[in-house]
């Protein structure tokens, strides 16, 4: 084997030997360069490439964290408008009230209505990121007013109807869209 390296060698030398000089000056200078360009690059491709991984990861983990606390802010948001329309005395009072939605007097729906809408609107005002709205029986006047009042009959025409209703069966009273 030795034999044939040297016999290799010696063809290689006799055949450089024999260009011009231009020829074994680029060589000369190409082939080390090439050398030391290929020998950096497998030396520093495995540390660049770990030190990109562990970027990769702590970033990937700062946004999963950023997420997680959006999503839990918006949450206990939510839950916090619930809360306010749950415990406001003007739209417990209209939406218990007797005669809820059967009046028959324009004037007695119109304050039913007037009274929610003033209240739906001043909390959506204060919590801006949030959209308020209520389904109502068909029968009241204002149920198609499609901007916080929606009729009852389009509730089962919903999409996600089934699960809107199992969210009401467990207490759960806001739905995100």
């Amino acid at each position: 084997m030795t034999g044939f390296v040297s016999r290799l060698f010696k063809k290689i030398i006799e055949k450089f030997r024999c260009w011009p000089i231009q020829e074994k000056m680029f060589y000369s200078y190409a082939i080390p360069t090439i050398l030391v360009f290929v020998t950096a690059s497998a030396v520093a491709f495995p540390i660049i490439s770990a030190n990109y991984k562990r970027e990769l990861k702590s970033t990937i983990s700062q946004t999963n964290d950023q997420a997680q606390n959006f999503i839990t802010n918006y949450a206990q948001n939510m839950d916090y408008i619930s809360q306010l329309i749950t415990w406001n005395g003007d739209i417990k009072a209209t939406l218990s009230s007797g005669r809820f939605g059967d009046y028959e007097n324009g004037s007695d729906s119109y304050r039913e209505f007037y009274t929610l809408n003033k209240e739906f609107e001043s909390i959506e005002l204060s919590n801006d990121v949030y959209r308020i709205g209520i389904y109502l029986p068909d029968r009241c006047l204002y149920a198609n007013n499609n901007y916080y009042f929606y009729p009852e009959s389009e509730l089962k025409n919903r999409s996600d109807y089934p699960v809107l209703m199992q969210s009401i069966q467990s207490n759960r009273y806001y739905l995100i869209e």
